[in-house]
């Protein structure tokens, strides 16, 4: 299900699949989930974080969300991206889902959820059904 952005700038971002590619990562958005997948070794700089903040925020401006990170992937996030994305505030971002079956890369999250402390319920899963669920319920509160 694909609806318009409010904010045309990233209407040309928009792929016929109702992707949005960012080229670090594409994001898909279903049932007030943004999907975020990021692409095999991908660098995503702060200025990266940022365009994703934005284009998550400009396609649910009103409705509250959530986002389900996919990182099966190996990337490199940098320190000052991952400190803007534990400090930002969204009013109608509600919770943040980090997904991945690898041990190495699900220490590195649980790292970054217990050192960067994000403003925003933040929690691992190894699956994206446990995922969505604690997402949903967090929507629903």
């Amino acid at each position: 299900m694909t609806k318009d952005f409010i904010d045309t700038e990233f209407d040309n971002l928009m792929t016929e699949d109702g992707f949005v590619d960012l080229g670090s990562v594409t994001i898909s958005f279903e049932n007030n989930i943004a999907w975020i997948v990021t692409r095999e070794f991908a660098e995503i700089s702060a200025e990266d974080m940022q365009k994703q903040m934005d284009v998550c925020a400009a396609y649910y401006p009103i409705d509250n969300f959530g986002v389900l990170v996919d990182a099966s992937k190996y990337c490199v996030i940098s320190n000052q991206a991952k400190s803007m994305l534990a400090s930002s505030v969204y009013k109608n971002r509600k919770a943040i889902a980090i997904v991945s079956g690898s041990l190495p890369l699900r220490i590195l999250a649980n790292f970054y959820i217990s050192v960067f402390k994000p403003n925003t319920p933040t929690r691992l899963f190894k699956n994206v059904v446990e995922s969505e669920k604690w997402l949903n319920t967090m929507l629903s509160q």
